[in-house]
């Protein structure tokens, strides 16, 4: 509606000052050619028409300045509607990406297989990052066999994972979550920290392709220092 708003007024501002000047020059030609009138009156009326011609172009000017304002506006109007756009569908895909993250979750803590793997990436991996006695350790899991230990680990205890943050960046069809988290066993706190997810964009879905964590056991501290 904006965008007609402008080009109407730019439309009726260029018919007002081609008519201005059509009128100012019919009227300088009328000056020049009215011999009839005593040459006193030609030369007042060729005065008049210069007089009355620079007003047209003043008023040209001043329409120019409105059309250039409203090009401004037009510009202006179109960069916000596409940066609200843009803004728009990069909140669409982060929440894309978090609702892959959490069906995910939920296919873990049913014991769901048909539910993890409609969200992960046929080349889908784990790694696990801890400290041991003061040493970095890193750790490699097969997606299979870790979905495969999911759906057939013991009820009890009961595994729960509580997802306690998201942080999400996308570029292209590459996107990661930064998920901090809290693991239970039953009712006791078995370890924190976070999941690093990484997914790839397939069609209209997102895919985990891995999940790397890092695992600390002072929680309490480390919820502390947030």
């Amino acid at each position: 509606f904006f965008l007609i708003v402008i080009a109407a007024l730019k439309l009726i501002c260029c018919s007002i000052i081609k008519l201005h000047k059509a009128i100012a020059w019919l009227e300088l030609f009328l000056s020049f050619t009215s011999i009839s009138f005593p040459n006193f009156e030609i030369k007042k009326d060729i005065i008049s028409s210069f007089f009355k011609y620079s007003k047209a172009i003043k008023r040209f000017e001043l329409f120019n300045l409105l059309i250039t304002i409203f090009n401004y506006m037009k510009k202006l109007f179109l960069l916000l509607l596409l940066s609200n756009m843009m803004l728009n569908s990069q909140a669409n895909e982060q929440d894309k990406v978090q609702s892959a993250v959490e069906i995910f979750f939920k296919g873990f803590h049913n014991k769901d297989s048909t539910l993890i793997k409609s969200v992960v990436h046929k080349s889908f991996s784990l790694n696990s990052a801890s400290l041991r006695n003061n040493q970095s350790t890193l750790s490699n899991f097969d997606g299979d066999q870790f979905i495969k230990a999911v759906v057939t680990r013991s009820d009890d205890p009961a595994w729960k994972e509580i997802l306690t943050s998201f942080e999400i960046k996308i570029d292209g069809i590459l996107s990661n979550a930064w998920v901090g988290y809290e693991f239970w066993l039953g009712d006791k706190m078995s370890h924190c920290g976070v999941n690093s997810i990484s997914l790839i964009k397939e069609e209209d879905s997102w895919k985990i392709f891995n999940i790397s964590d890092s695992r600390r056991r002072d929680c309490k501290k480390f919820s502390d220092e947030k």
